[in-house]
């Protein structure tokens, strides 16, 4: 179904009862029904993304591309993906809190406040 080997990164979202699965081995990022296990959608994700995140805010999520050292959100509505920032080699980590996006990389720890980066990229920041 995924035509994967193992994942690398998941995230649940709860209020819809959908489960994010980034392949590990194609650019797929999934959709998944958490009852039915069948792919609702399938946005371009990146392969080997370390770590995704679901920002309801502004229906997006985060992933966190360990290849190319950068982040960006895929809309979820579209999948459009309207910005990416460039955050240092081989990132490992990501944590969304409100509107600051915290990363760790071979770069350090990064703090990208969200409002900035979606204001600058012609955006909304909500």
């Amino acid at each position: 179904r995924f035509k994967d080997v193992v994942g690398t990164a998941l995230e649940i979202d709860d209020d819809n009862g959908l489960l994010y699965y980034q392949n590990g081995g194609l650019n797929s990022l999934y959709a998944v029904d958490m009852e039915s296990f069948e792919i609702k959608h399938t946005y371009k994700g990146e392969c080997h993304a370390r770590r995704i995140r679901l920002d309801k805010k502004r229906n997006c999520i985060y992933v966190l591309g360990y290849l190319s050292g950068t982040v960006f959100p895929v809309d979820l509505s579209g999948g459009r993906r309207p910005w990416k920032i460039h955050v240092g080699g081989l990132p490992h980590g990501m944590d969304l809190h409100g509107d600051i996006l915290w990363v760790n990389s071979m770069a350090g720890v990064l703090k990208l406040d969200l409002k900035t980066l979606w204001g600058s990229m012609g955006n909304a920041g909500t």
